[in-house]
């Protein structure tokens, strides 16, 4: 299973904005869906992949893109992923923690 979690900068908290996705493959739908949790704003989501992405940096871009354009779905029917990406959310970095 691969996981990132990270701060953007984007200054919606004191906090910043964290980030966390998990990609999990689906047992009925196939493929590989990636379930990411916005600790600071309150918003899940999940979005189905091509295939897994290669790198940490990959899955955050592809993460990133799909969240700014709203390009996920409700991420509540994976709530074990949801509840896991929230908790690499509230790990990632504070803005300006040293």
């Amino acid at each position: 299973m691969k996981t990132a979690a990270w701060n953007t900068g984007r200054l919606y908290t004191k906090a910043g904005q964290r980030i966390g996705v998990v990609v999990i493959t689906h047992a009925t739908k196939g493929g590989y869906i990636a379930v990411f949790s916005d600790a600071d704003r309150m918003v899940d989501g999940a979005f189905p992949l091509q295939s897994e992405p290669d790198s940490e940096r990959d899955l955050r871009e592809v993460t990133m893109q799909a969240y700014d354009f709203g390009a996920y779905e409700n991420a509540w029917e994976y709530d074990a992923a949801r509840r896991e990406a929230l908790k690499l959310a509230l790990a990632a970095p504070v803005k300006g923690a040293a």
